[in-house]
């Protein structure tokens, strides 16, 4: 299983925190998942079950992504944003490692910059 975690900008206005998952092996697994971002260094909670604890099945050599609407948030100016992901067997009791996206700088009346473009 392969994973990661993203912020797709919806619009001039949006972004969403997504998770991708690639399932490399010949069967289907099941996997729990949980969604969070930052914006301006202070952790943000995604709504329920997303924010707690999602639970997907990926078919063999499939790929899922969280749906759009999972977890959304405003663009706001001169702030940043990462989104976070944690992704564990989905019988297991403790969330351990988890995935960063790259950060997104939202600009004054501009449109929103990767960190690697700033």
């Amino acid at each position: 299983m392969v994973w990661k975690t993203c912020l797709l900008v919806a619009d001039e206005a949006t972004m969403a925190v997504l998770v991708q998952f690639t399932n490399t092996s010949g069967k289907a697994m099941t996997v729990k998942a949980k969604l969070a971002y930052v914006q301006a260094s202070v952790e943000q909670t995604c709504p329920a079950p997303w924010g707690t604890s999602a639970t997907i099945t990926i078919p063999a050599r499939g790929t899922r992504i969280s749906p759009l609407d999972t977890c959304t948030a405003a663009l706001t100016p001169i702030q940043a944003f990462q989104a976070k992901a944690w992704v564990a067997p989905h019988d297991g009791v403790q969330w351990a490692y988890r995935e960063h996206s790259p950060t997104l700088h939202v600009q004054e009346a501009s449109s929103p910059v990767w960190a690697d473009q700033s």
